[in-house]
């Protein structure tokens, strides 16, 4: 969901065919509207969250092709460096006032002032060039550059403190599960990465939708590809035993907690649900993460993104994830975005069904 500008070298830049921009951009003010709108009323806050986060990336995509839409570029590019440093704000009270130890609450709400003052600074020119730099390893600039820079630091720096506020919300999750995987919740996760996938490589405002699927790495399927994507999944499966096994010798409170983490999310789960689930994982975050962001950030800060994303688990349940990212991350270059997402899925399920 990040700038292409880094690969240019590799790829020829899109063509800006679009023979309606306004129609197009009319188009995306829909597909923001009616599921932001749907998500606040149906009390879906990631949905409504992702959806806002796609009106970003196409306010950012329009403003670097067509110099009329800097202007509303500029107010919203406060959005994130605002919105995220009062979060952090807001996140290091809520750790403080948590029964985690003393030196935990100290270091983690004192790493969430300091995260909060950057998320601020991030919003001027010095500061997020040199993001772009150290994130993308690139000298171009561009506004949808700029904001994915933002996004994936705020994104990186919420892992630490995250841990720890997670476990104040533990036991309300605990009780009522359907807030994390109920059929409403899953349901609008998939929409609302969808949504923000597509804004962020540009759809109908910088690329058809041929070039679309090209930029996400979406193919047919080759009937050979069904023995990867078996293969694949059985292998996450394996690397998951394996360090759970690890984990339950090693660091057996680690493993209590996550073992519940993962009871509480499947407990009274149906077929339907964890297939949702799956479908859910596999097709939302592999379009976002190993389709739209690992051509852009590359394997290991995705990898460390996609482990940032998933703060109900401990630390080391959080390594465990990045090193899954990292196997659908090298699937990702030897293959395409289409077989993470069948791997992703059917290594869910068999996860949820097994647990």
């Amino acid at each position: 969901m990040l700038d292409e500008n880094q690969a240019a070298a590799a790829e020829p830049p899109p063509i800006p065919a679009r023979p309606n921009p306004r129609l197009a951009l009319a188009v995306w003010l829909l597909l923001i509207f009616l599921p932001g709108i749907g998500g606040l009323v149906l009390h879906l806050q990631e949905l409504s969250g992702l959806v806002a986060l796609a009106g970003l990336f196409i306010a950012a995509q329009a403003a670097d092709m067509d110099p009329q839409w800097f202007p509303l570029n500029s107010v919203l590019s406060l959005v994130v460096p605002v919105g995220g440093s009062a979060s952090f704000a807001m996140l290091a009270a809520f750790v403080f006032q948590g029964d985690a130890p003393r030196a935990q609450r100290f270091t983690a709400a004192g790493f969430c002032a300091l995260a909060a003052v950057f998320a601020l600074l991030s919003w001027t020119g010095p500061v997020v060039r040199w993001l772009e730099r150290a994130l993308f390893r690139t000298s171009d600039d561009s506004n949808t550059l700029r904001l994915s820079a933002r996004l994936v630091a705020l994104s990186l720096l919420v892992s630490l403190p995250g841990v720890i506020a997670f476990q104040r919300l533990m036991a309300p999750l605990l009780e009522t599960p359907e807030l994390l995987t109920g059929s409403g919740v899953l349901s609008g996760e998939l929409l609302g990465y969808l949504v923000l996938t597509l804004a962020g490589v540009g759809f109908l405002v910088r690329r058809d939708a041929r070039q679309t699927m090209e930029r996400l790495g979406l193919k047919p399927l080759h009937s050979r590809e069904v023995w990867v994507i078996v293969i694949g999944a059985a292998a996450l499966f394996a690397l998951n035993a394996g360090t759970e096994w690890i984990q339950r010798v090693v660091f057996h409170s680690l493993w209590v907690h996550d073992r519940q983490v993962n009871e509480a999310m499947v407990v009274g789960m149906s077929a339907r649900s964890a297939v949702l689930l799956g479908v859910t994982a596999g097709v939302g975050e592999e379009l976002t993460m190993r389709g739209a962001l690992q051509p852009r950030l590359g394997l290991l800060l995705t990898s460390a993104l996609f482990a940032s994303l998933h703060v109900q688990y401990s630390w080391f349940g959080m390594l465990v994830v990045m090193l899954i990212g990292a196997v659908l991350g090298w699937l990702r270059n030897r293959t395409s975005t289409t077989v993470c997402v069948a791997v992703h899925a059917l290594y869910d399920m068999a996860a949820i069904f097994s647990t």
